[in-house]
């Protein structure tokens, strides 16, 4: 018993060094959290409540003020819009690609990839691009007499909705995908074989 207590405190003493060395390794990195995020994080705080003069004024007119209602509410309404579709399409894809051929599968992910690569400022002029009054798709629905005025699309939601869904459909895509491919494909017979 004296000499498995020895052991037991043996590997303790040698557990707290391996704490300590690792603390060691993160240490710098808590030190630029500290100096590059929390202390401004802080400072703005602060400031909030302290300028012009001590009180909570700044608060009060953000809780009160309409204007802000309104751009709280829409962005709440277009950000679960886009959670929606952004899940249905990327469920969509996603199941596309565990059962495509696998030529097919390349193909479909260089198609999500490419743009996914491509800065979302580019992504953000080349919606303008095609959105716009003269743009494609007004053009393509003139032409076709679909329409004979231009549908501004710019400025308005769903102009705000296909640059999030675009944005967001492969943040969708691909965690559902790697789980998809993880399941067993017996699995999946076994229960449609059940369930019939």
């Amino acid at each position: 018993p004296r000499f498995s207590a020895t052991v037991r405190s043996g590997k303790r003493g040698g557990e707290s060094r391996a704490l300590r060395s690792y603390w060691l390794l993160v240490l710098p990195l808590l030190v630029v959290l500290v100096v590059f995020f929390a202390l401004p994080l802080l400072r703005v705080a602060w400031f909030s409540v302290s300028e012009p003069a001590f009180g909570f004024d700044h608060y009060v007119a953000l809780l009160t003020d309409g204007y802000l209602h309104h751009v709280l509410w829409t962005t709440v309404r277009l950000c679960v819009i886009t959670t929606i579709i952004s899940v249905g399409f990327g469920y969509f894809i996603a199941y596309m690609l565990v059962h495509a051929h696998p030529l097919h599968r390349v193909l479909m992910l260089s198609c999500i990839l490419i743009p996914f690569w491509v800065s979302a400022l580019l992504r953000g002029f080349s919606w303008i691009v095609i959105l716009n009054g003269n743009g494609i798709v007004n053009s393509a629905l003139r032409s076709w007499e679909i329409i004979d005025r231009p549908i501004a699309f710019l400025g308005e939601d769903i102009g705000v909705l296909v640059g999030f869904v675009h944005f967001m459909v492969p943040f969708a895509i691909f965690p559902m995908y790697v789980n998809m491919r993880s399941i067993n494909p017996a699995l999946v017979s076994a229960v449609s074989m059940y369930s019939a």
